[in-house]
């Protein structure tokens, strides 16, 4: 996974594993299994405040640079997208 140098720096090794965990999850776990095993979602907790939202910004936002037609369906990422300041 490709992730901006500047924005990456700025996270939390937590926040590092959980990015990357949500990116294999979807790109790698399903790439390898048979179609009734593939992975249909995920959950990601954790107590407040240490950066659950970021993460799934980041994530779909590396997955619009990667494929920009697989977001288009997502109006929610929008909304994100405007509101994230980094």
């Amino acid at each position: 996974m490709k992730m901006d140098k500047d924005i990456y720096e700025k996270l939390y090794p937590h926040q590092r594993q959980g990015v990357q965990w949500m990116w294999d999850a979807v790109h790698l776990g399903n790439a390898t299994l048979p179609a009734h095993q593939r992975i249909k979602g995920g959950l990601l907790s954790d107590d407040m405040g240490l950066g659950k939202t970021i993460q799934v910004i980041l994530v779909l936002e590396t997955q619009f640079v990667t494929s920009p037609r697989s977001l288009r369906s997502f109006p929610l990422f929008w909304t994100w997208a405007k509101l994230a300041t980094f």
